[in-house]
């Protein structure tokens, strides 16, 4: 048996394990509230990306849109030409 703990008083221990529960508590706490900064912080960016990601998303439909616009008007011309000329109707 560790000597110094049993020439130790029982209320003195009880303390002195109070004090230490208190502090590793403090702890806790500080690392819970860090935590919660960092998530808070990291659900910030997310919102950012999801934002950016919808105006991408956008900017990608509009250009999908002008290639198929500019794909038909395309076949559209090749398709005339080689209708060939149009003849004249009395």
């Amino acid at each position: 048996m560790n000597d110094e703990n049993n020439d130790q008083d029982p209320r003195h221990r009880m303390q002195e394990l109070l004090a230490a529960g208190a502090l590793a508590e403090i702890r806790l706490l500080k690392n819970e509230r860090k935590a919660e900064r960092h998530l808070a912080a990291a659900l910030n960016t997310l919102e950012g990306d999801k934002a950016r990601l919808r105006k991408v998303q956008q900017r990608m439909k509009r250009s999908r849109d002008s290639v198929a616009a500019a794909r038909a008007n395309l076949q559209d011309v090749q398709a005339r030409r080689a209708a060939g000329p149009v003849s004249p109707q009395d």
